[in-house]
């Protein structure tokens, strides 16, 4: 009995060791601890362009709070605008200013003959003018005509921009601009009755008179009197019927008028035309629906908010808006005949000191090429325009696995770089490239060199593009040293067996201590990545190894280094981790939106860190996310979506941040237009408007609605989905709280 408790105390002895020596390199050591309370006094919100935080944001970003997804944008002010009278629809469309001379305008598509009653000026200036819309006026005292015009419309379509009170259709004017002719003819026509008895009461007073002088005088009859003074009555009497009655026409001709002006369509606000229902031609019936337009500047979302987590939402909360927004390359760049496995960007070899806003883009394929590319961005008007051109292409013995480009060099006056790329045989092709004079590259130097025993899988040069780091599916990791120009890069330090499977990545970055750092990874079968440092004299540098972290997915067989050298990317399924390489703490998380999608291929970051582009197991859609960079959440800025069929392999950012580039697996390269540094840093904001009391019938949700901080944008659409975030606060700590710049 005593031997067999004895054994029990030894075996749990020996397993508690064994536990403690395999987590033993997951636990920070002092030192790492103490960089890690550092860092965290110097973790300060990102500001925006405006000076607004990027949102707020729970402790390091990893406790979400309340997230909302599928939410989706409608606009607050909304108008069916509906005919008010039954008739033809001549136009629906946009009034266009006559010339000084009254001229046809340029680019009008239908001309309406129209009228409009002119009055006499009052006031100091002589002469007619337009009578206002709700204006009255005495027909005795003024002076009115009806003047006739043309006006000039031009055709209204989707998407066209419309203001309050504006014009936006004109029923057939025919009838009721004869009709309003015919009511100035009649109030004409009882004006002069009523200027007529008004003459014969003169006449008849100057009778009356003078019968009543010849009354006086005892000469005139008492029936001739009377006669008279009845013939002054009857005339005012008349004069009055007609005073009345040309009220009545001018009544009657305001209404002609009012009838003429209920044929024009108007908007009762501003915004976007959603549709048309009628076209010209077509009759329409009173209150029937001509346009649907709605404010795109004011804008709402609505979702659907889990039972336990609606509690937490309380109207006039403020929370944070993230748009899906799918786009579109900017440029497809097609030569290729089979997978696109490698992609890498440079500033164009000379275009420095041309002032030219073009880059260079070099890819490989399993076709055996790697080609060069030109890459141009040209803005007109508010829009870049992207243009593209193949330079170079070279063909070699194996299938091309991988290439990278060093930075622009400076080699006696002139501007070139290296290029190197892996193959399918573990050689590595080397090649200096420099521009040609006429707007375009060549090739220099090209030389095969024998590096691994099997296929090469990743290269990657150091910032400074003195050294060059490759690995393969030898799992041997081997650093290169640059030459100057004539002589061969020559391997200065061999890690054999780095990983236990094949090497799928290498990135270098520089600390902002000046150290050079290195990161290696290997394939799922394996799942770990090495962090190594470049150490020893220039002339014969070394790589250390620094920390391995094993808690990968693997999934993601490029992940990336920021270019500071602090973090590393690990993918854990539908999860990106960024986690620190000192305290191997995490500082924040990308979370796919749907939890059924991994992640996959590869996540790396700007070159500025401030984005990190991923892939995910949907196929043909990338993710272009804001960085959980200093305590911020990791948002998603754009999906770029492509309408072929082979999803995205390799990727890789402009140094000059202008755009991403990426192969896919139907032999494109595609170029995707980044977001600008303020839509990067300002985040969308809005309160908290419903949290409704009613429990959705078919699952357990309350509807949700929550209105847009100021104005759209400019990139938000009714019918868009959103995420909407209600980040979770710690004690002692006070969110901070982006907006929309106007």
């Amino acid at each position: 009995m005593l031997r067999f408790i004895g054994f029990c105390l030894a075996a749990g002895a020996c397993i508690f060791l064994a536990v403690f020596l395999i987590s033993q390199p997951l636990w920070p050591t002092p030192k790492e601890a103490s960089e890690k309370i550092a860092s965290q006094k110097q973790r300060e919100p990102r500001l925006g362009n405006d000076n607004t935080a990027a949102g707020p944001v729970g402790e390091l970003g990893l406790n979400p709070g309340v997230v909302v997804r599928d939410c989706r944008f409608t606009s607050i002010e909304k108008q069916d605008v509906p005919s008010q009278r039954e008739g033809t629809l001549v136009i629906a469309g946009v009034e266009l200013p006559a010339g000084p001379d009254g001229s046809p305008p340029a680019g009008y598509d239908v001309a309406v003959d129209w009228q409009d009653i002119w009055i006499m000026n009052s006031g100091p200036e002589i002469g007619m003018r337009l009578l206002a819309p709700r204006e009255d006026f005495d027909p005795e005292k003024s002076k009115i005509e009806i003047r006739k015009t043309k006006r000039y419309f031009s055709r209204l379509s989707q998407g066209a921009s419309v203001r309050k009170d504006q014009v936006v259709a004109i029923m057939d004017p025919k009838l009721a601009l004869s009709e309003m002719d015919l009511k100035l003819s009649k109030m004409s026509a009882v004006s002069s009755e009523r200027d007529s008895a008004s003459k014969m009461i003169l006449e008849a007073e100057a009778t009356f008179r003078a019968q009543e002088n010849l009354r006086l005088k005892n000469a005139g009859s008492e029936e001739e009197w009377r006669r008279a003074k009845l013939g002054v009555d009857r005339y005012k009497y008349d004069f009055q019927t007609k005073a009345n009655e040309t009220k009545i026409a001018r009544t009657e001709l305001l209404k002609a008028r009012t009838e003429l002006s209920l044929l024009e369509v108007r908007t009762a606000i501003d915004g976007t035309v959603r549709t048309i229902n009628k076209f010209p031609g077509e009759s329409l019936r009173p209150g029937e629906t001509l346009l649907d337009i709605q404010n795109l500047d004011k804008l709402r979302v609505e979702g659907f908010v889990e039972v336990q987590q609606a509690s937490e939402l309380q109207n006039g909360d403020t929370v944070q808006i993230e748009p899906t927004r799918p786009v579109s390359p900017a440029l497809v760049l097609s030569g290729h005949l089979l997978e696109v496995t490698g992609v890498a960007v440079s500033p164009f070899p000379g275009s420095s000191a041309q002032g030219l806003a073009k880059s260079l883009v070099v890819s490989c394929s399993e076709d055996k090429t790697v080609r060069l590319w030109e890459a141009t961005q040209s803005v007109v008007g508010a829009r870049s325009v992207w243009g593209g051109r193949q330079l170079d292409a070279r063909r070699f013995n194996d299938p091309m696995r991988c290439v990278a480009v060093s930075p622009i060099q400076n080699v006696g006056g002139v501007e070139g770089l290296w290029i190197v790329a892996g193959s399918g045989s573990g050689k590595l092709t080397v090649g200096w490239v420099v521009a040609d004079g006429k707007g375009g590259l060549k090739v220099e130097d090209l030389k095969e060199i024998a590096g691994h025993r099997n296929a090469l899988e990743a290269v990657a040069f150091s910032p400074d593009g003195k050294f060059l780091a490759t690995g393969g599916q030898d799992s041997t990791l081997h650093l290169w040293q640059m030459p100057v120009r004539g002589a061969d890069a020559k391997i200065v330090n061999t890690i054999n067996e780095a990983h236990k499977a094949e090497i799928t990545q290498v990135a270098f970055a520089k600390t902002a201590e000046g150290q050079l750092r290195l990161i290696s990874a290997s394939s799922d079968k394996d799942r770990t990545l090495g962090v190594w440092t470049l150490e020893g004299a220039p002339t014969a540098p070394k790589l250390a190894h620094k920390a391995d972290f094993v808690r990968r997915g693997g999934d993601v067989s490029m992940p990336g280094i920021s270019p500071d050298g602090s973090t590393v990317l690990l993918d854990q399924g539908n999860q990106i981790k960024m986690v620190a390489i000192g305290d191997r703490q995490p500082r924040g998380v990308i979370e796919n939106l749907s939890g059924a999608l991994n992640f996959t291929t590869m996540a790396i970051f700007s070159p500025d860190s401030e984005m990190i582009l991923t892939n995910c197991s949907e196929e043909n859609r990338l993710q272009l996310w804001r960085a959980p960079t200093k305590g911020g959440r990791a948002a998603e800025l754009r999906q770029f979506v492509w309408a072929g069929e082979g999803e995205g392999t390799c990727g890789a950012f402009d140094p000059q941040r202008r755009f991403a580039v990426t192969g896919t697996g139907d032999h494109q390269v595609l170029i995707w237009e980044l977001p600008d540094q303020k839509e990067v840093n300002t985040i969308l904001t809005g309160r908290v408007e419903l949290v409704s009391q009613f429990i959705d019938s078919s699952s357990p949700q309350r509807l949700f609605r929550a209105k847009l901080d100021g104005r759209n944008p400019g990139y938000l659409l009714p019918g868009g989905t959103a995420t909407i975030v209600k980040p979770a606060v710690t004690a002692g700590t006070q969110p901070v709280v982006g907006k929309i710049t106007p």
